[in-house]
């Protein structure tokens, strides 16, 4: 038989192996698995943060939309009919009228030149009469709503001639040619 001494080491040698057995086939898994569901866990609350963060800008931008509807209308009207630029022409009319000027408009072919974002047309236009007011005129058209740019700018002094009621004419003329774009792709010509 075994001795008393050797019973004990016997029992604590297999409850030894028992709890490495455990250890091995029982709480290793577990918390293996516990970290991999932490991990998941950790990637889920990511997942529902980038979720909310993407609901609240999708409230904001529910709530802008009529602004941004109203954006676009101007940005839309910033920009002229290239078949029939009317609203540009009488725009230009408008405010020779305002500041007394007699007003020559006349459009021109525009091609697009390297650079250029949008198709354009091409309007060259001669303003007689005051001074101060072609440059108030001229002023106005750089502060305008439109989407232009003026490609060439010539202010000359005039002889003033006197019309049927003896009233001068004019004391400068304001001669630009402008590039007011339609907010369509330019197309390039090749040569």
């Amino acid at each position: 038989m075994l001795s008393a001494k050797k019973k004990i080491y016997i029992l604590i040698l297999i409850f030894c192996l028992a709890d490495v057995l455990l250890f091995i086939l029982v709480i290793f898994p577990l918390t293996k698995r516990v970290g991999e569901n932490a991990n998941e866990f950790r990637g889920q609350q990511k997942n529902l943060r980038a979720l909310e963060a993407q609901t609240v800008s999708l409230k904001d931008f529910q709530k802008n939309v009529s602004d941004l509807k109203n954006y676009a209308l101007v940005v839309q009207n910033a920009f002229i009919d290239p078949t029939a630029p009317v609203s540009f022409l009488q725009f230009l009319e408008k405010w020779a009228v305002n500041y007394n000027l007699a007003l020559a408009v006349a459009p021109f072919d525009s091609p697009a030149v390297k650079g250029d974002i949008w198709s354009s047309v091409g309007v060259r236009v001669d303003a007689t009469g005051n001074l101060a007011n072609c440059l108030r005129f001229a002023e106005m058209l750089e502060n305008s709503p439109w989407v232009i740019m003026i490609t060439r700018f010539e202010l000359q002094k005039t002889v003033p001639t006197m019309a049927v009621q003896e009233k001068p004419l004019g004391e400068a003329t304001l001669s630009f040619d402008i590039k007011a774009f339609s907010g369509k792709p330019a197309v390039m010509k090749k040569n």
